[in-house]
């Protein structure tokens, strides 16, 4: 985001989003583009994440000029799109570092990955994609309880070449997770755009449960939104409600569950919004 972007956003749309009645403002959100209605009529889903993974940062002028105009005024200027952006960017970047140090001690056997909640997997998949052509070797299963993520990743998976890689695509809740471990211990469990959603209680038991899958030496990555100057955009305007955590309290999620303090860290993207933070068992 540019810096006359950034301001315009933060100290002139957003406190104007604020004054506007609720259901003007999500009208005329839904109404000035595609990708905007689009985003809408999908919140907290697969489909809305990936319209924002596929702005290619430039002006295109397709369908409407208006329509053109809004599409790239929304993804240029709204912080939290862009923080997903740079989320899916630093996500794969964790991965393959992971997958790159875990790879020595397998002695050319492949790296483990389990996906909970995955969505498209589009992480995953370009990674594994990319090791495959340096020579490393990994396979994962991917769980998401709705069968169009579950579709939109097996295309994605034939478009980069690796569905062979995938083991399995698990139909089923992400507290179910573990029934698909036995015999099959994963390196590497990533489960990134889930958090954003599960109170302190669900996302304890679940953490404890990743904690006791995962390998010895194994790499859990994952991700929470932290409160930003959006929030009520996002929340009243888009009705995309989520859980916001400080460092602290993702932090607490791992000590809680078992990881070492020494172990895990948590990397913010560019927006400070998206915190990625990584544990070591």
């Amino acid at each position: 985001m540019g810096f006359w972007g950034g301001l315009f956003g933060r100290f002139i749309l957003m406190p104007l989003f604020s004054l506007v009645p609720k259901n003007f403002g999500a009208l005329f959100f839904r109404k000035s583009s595609k990708d905007a209605d689009t985003v809408y009529q999908n919140i907290k889903t697969t489909r809305a994440l990936e319209v924002m993974y596929g702005f290619s940062g430039k002006l295109k002028l397709t369908g409407t000029f208006l329509d053109s105009i809004f599409t790239y005024f929304w993804h240029h200027n709204i912080a939290n799109a862009k923080g997903v952006r740079n989320r899916i960017r630093l996500v794969k970047r964790e991965i393959k570092l992971a997958v790159e140090n875990i790879s020595p001690a397998k002695a050319g056997e492949p790296i483990k990955i389990f996906s909970i909640a995955s969505g498209s997997a589009r992480a995953v998949i370009e990674v594994m994609a990319e090791l495959k052509q340096k020579g490393i070797k990994t396979e994962a299963k991917l769980l998401d309880l709705d069968p169009k993520a579950l579709e939109l990743s097996k295309k994605i998976a034939a478009e980069f070449d690796a569905v062979n890689q995938i083991t399995e695509w698990c139909n089923d809740k992400a507290s179910n997770f573990m029934n698909y471990c036995d015999g099959w211990r994963p390196d590497i469990i990533e489960m990134v755009g889930f958090l954003d959603y599960l109170k302190k209680e669900k996302a304890e038991k679940l953490f404890v449960e990743i904690y006791k899958q995962l390998a010895l030496g194994g790499i859990f990555i994952t991700a929470n939104i932290r409160d930003n100057y959006e929030h009520e955009f996002v929340s009243r305007i888009l009705n995309w409600e989520m859980v916001y955590r400080d460092d602290k309290d993702l932090i607490d999620l791992f000590l809680e569950s078992g990881f070492k303090p020494k172990n895990c860290q948590i990397i913010f993207e560019p927006t400070l919004i998206h915190g990625v933070a990584i544990g070591k068992k």
